[in-house]
């Protein structure tokens, strides 16, 4: 892992909270204690030329199961379900992971995808602590079918996490502090606010538009009122740090109200403009509805 304190070329160091800023990965002979001689030897590494054996690799023969297939009605289609429909089991997809011979068996299939994917990956450790690398490309692949991101450039990242609780405690804990405020929409999601409540971050509340329709077009975010937030900040709130962070659900739990990609960007722009940094917790963002 990189120190940031030492890498003055990153352009979030003072979004990082005091605790995260500190982490860094020791060599394995420095926890001691060691006798005296043996401590002396050790002092003189440099833990930068060590080769880490901490990364188990079981023989692969020694992995019961041997095959997974898995149905699925997901379309990674550029052009696939354009008219918005639900999937349905006509539309099933397989893909396969483990040994090839196991695969000739579903061939007769007509949606079937053979991943080239060993067997003894899903069970051993990942190249890396980001999430498997095929699993990734995939997300990678949900990306540009539902344009999250309006360029082509890829100037972003993936890291794959359980979840979205699991996603608030590892980002509670690296952006906020005694001395970084977060603003949260008034009514939000608890789990936030819990994990929030561990770090000794400030908390400020932002109002939501409740006559927000898709009729009249309006942003379920009050942006005049967030707007004057950011402008007369040390008149509303003189105790608490300038905000560094927004929370905000897209598709808004518990009330239900929808942001529009242009009302996303009206909120982007914003917080751009006072550099403020965006969570974005978006777990309903592509579940399809028809008017049936």
């Amino acid at each position: 892992m990189t120190n940031i304190k030492t890498n003055n070329s990153n352009k979030f160091l003072n979004f990082i909270s005091k605790d995260d800023s500190k982490r860094f990965l020791p060599a394995f002979w420095e926890h001691g204690p060691f006798p005296e001689r043996l401590s002396k030897n050790l002092s003189l590494l440099n833990k930068n030329d060590s080769i880490s054996l901490a990364s188990g690799v079981p023989n692969k023969e020694l992995f019961s199961v041997k095959n997974i297939t898995i149905n699925h009605t997901l379309q990674l289609g550029k052009d696939s379900n354009k008219n918005g429909s639900i999937p349905d089991d006509l539309d099933t997809n397989t893909f396969h992971i483990g040994n090839d011979s196991f695969f000739e068996h579903t061939k007769l299939l007509e949606n079937h995808y053979n991943t080239n994917v060993p067997i003894e990956s899903v069970f051993e450790y990942s190249d890396n602590t980001f999430g498997l690398n095929s699993t990734i490309d995939l997300y990678k692949k949900l990306i540009n079918k539902f344009d999250y991101f309006n360029n082509n450039n890829n100037d972003y990242d993936i890291v794959i996490t359980s979840g979205t609780s699991a996603s608030c405690f590892y980002l509670t804990q690296l952006l906020c502090d005694e001395d970084k405020t977060i603003l949260i929409e008034e009514f939000t999601y608890p789990v936030i606010l819990s994990n929030l409540s561990m770090t000794k971050g400030h908390i400020a509340p932002f109002n939501l538009n409740m006559n927000a329709t898709q009729e009249n077009g309006e942003n379920p975010i009050d942006i005049v009122y967030l707007e004057n937030l950011f402008t007369n900040w040390f008149q509303i709130y003189p105790n608490k740090p300038f905000p560094s962070v927004l929370y905000t659900i897209p598709i808004q739990n518990p009330t239900g109200l929808v942001q529009s990609s242009k009302h996303r960007r009206e909120v982007y722009e914003l917080c751009k403009k006072n550099n403020v940094l965006i969570i974005e917790d978006d777990p309903y963002g592509n579940i399809l509805l028809t008017d049936d």
